[in-house]
């Protein structure tokens, strides 16, 4: 933490000074990645030697973690969550009135005039009909934002159409930041004058805690078996079905599956779902399926540190993803999808192997190449100091600059 930091004040917000140094920190949800990127925001607005009023769902778990690592911090902390709407059969109708909603409710929730309001997440503030004159209307401070999913500048939409994400050309936006680094550049042609800073998608290391059971398990079970990991959130959009085909081939024997994280049976097709309750009813004998929330980021590196492959095959999926970042940090090859980001991360690094979602073949080819050379020359280093927290902190304070 910079030095020279004053003492903080739960109640505090409007002593905070009025000039750019004092930040509102915003973010409407905190489950997954959230709370620890949100923590992260904070400390490091602070380490830039700003103010910081952070508006979120949990502001007194936000106090507490600040007083924790940074006592004395200038940091306070009010509520602010997902806006309750009446049923609307419309999605695109229903997310307009949503992000419209957002944007009142920070605007009420702010009771000192900012220097910056920075939106820890960007996706979720915009839909068609959320235009820039009615964000400037409903929103009056200047603001930046961390755009996740920058999708039209991966779709190669006609750049005649309306763009849904048309709001970030608001006259109060001050930058854009952006974790697909692909993306800055059609963000920058359709911005004209705005600056967007690409940051990484940094890895925050875990607390050391003793080991899991099921994660001595695996290891137990593997035996001479490589280790592949698919980890997270297990929909279809993950690509696991294809490897839990895999898995049941008799021809594939060098390996062992371990499938753990929530599972979203509804998100699979009828065929897709009888293969993973015959796999529950009768567990394959190469596979270990622990169906539920992995109960602690240290659990998740332990995974990840048991594993000899992930596999990160998503479909359709065409951003950055933190288990990359996971994979680079314990030196273990991933497998992802052909096409967009995650594809340019690893062929950039030679972090591991591409394949074409959905093919079994190519997945299997990419995992048996891996196995064999597991030596193989990876830049992991050249990935991390990219994505680093230094790195975080020099765009950050990039993004700073340009809003001034």
């Amino acid at each position: 933490m910079a030095p020279g930091l004053q003492a903080a004040t739960k109640s505090g917000q409007k002593r905070m000074t009025r000039s750019r140094s004092y930040v509102v920190l915003v973010d409407f949800v905190m489950s997954g990645h959230h709370q620890a990127w949100l923590l992260q925001f904070a400390r490091s607005f602070l380490n830039a030697g700003c103010g910081v009023h952070c508006l979120c769902p949990e502001p007194d778990w936000m106090v507490r973690e600040i007083a924790r690592v940074a006592p004395g911090a200038p940091f306070t902390a009010g509520f602010v969550g997902r806006p309750r709407l009446p049923r609307i059969p419309f999605p695109r109708l229903r997310n307009a009135a949503e992000a419209l909603l957002r944007w009142r409710a920070t605007a009420r929730a702010i009771k000192s005039k900012p220097g910056l309001v920075f939106f820890a997440m960007f996706d979720g503030l915009f839909e068609f009909g959320v235009t820039p004159r009615l964000v400037d209307w409903l929103f009056p401070h200047p603001w930046a934002a961390l755009y996740f999913h920058p999708g039209y500048e991966r779709t190669k939409g006609n750049p005649r159409r309306p763009r849904s994400d048309s709001c970030l050309r608001a006259r109060n936006c001050r930058a854009v930041a952006v974790l697909d680094h692909g993306a800055a550049e059609g963000l920058r042609r359709y911005l004209v004058s705005k600056p967007v800073i690409p940051f990484p998608d940094f890895i925050i290391p875990s607390e050391k805690s003793p080991s899991a059971p099921w994660i001595e398990e695996i290891r137990a079970r593997a035996g001479d078996r490589s280790v592949v990991v698919s980890a997270g959130a297990l929909t279809q959009r993950k690509g696991i079905a294809t490897l839990l085909r895999l898995a049941r081939r008799p021809d594939v024997t060098e390996f062992f599956f371990v499938f753990a994280g929530r599972f979203g049976r509804d998100t699979f097709t009828p065929e897709e779902q009888a293969l993973w309750e015959e796999a529950l009813a009768r567990p394959p004998e190469n596979c270990l399926l622990r169906f539920g929330k992995i109960e602690t980021d240290s659990a998740f590196d332990q995974l990840i540190a048991a594993s000899d492959i992930v596999y990160a095959a998503y479909h359709d999926f065409r951003h950055s993803s933190n288990l990359i970042g996971k994979a680079a940090r314990f030196r273990r090859p991933i497998v992802v999808s052909r096409g967009y980001c995650m594809e340019e991360w690893v062929r950039r690094f030679s972090l591991g192997a591409v394949v074409e979602e959905r093919n079994e073949e190519e997945s299997l080819a990419a995992l048996r190449a891996l196995r064999r050379e597991p030596d193989a020359p990876r830049d992991f280093e050249g990935y991390m100091r990219e994505h680093s927290l230094e790195r975080f902190e020099e765009q950050l304070g990039a993004l700073l600059a340009a809003a001034e």
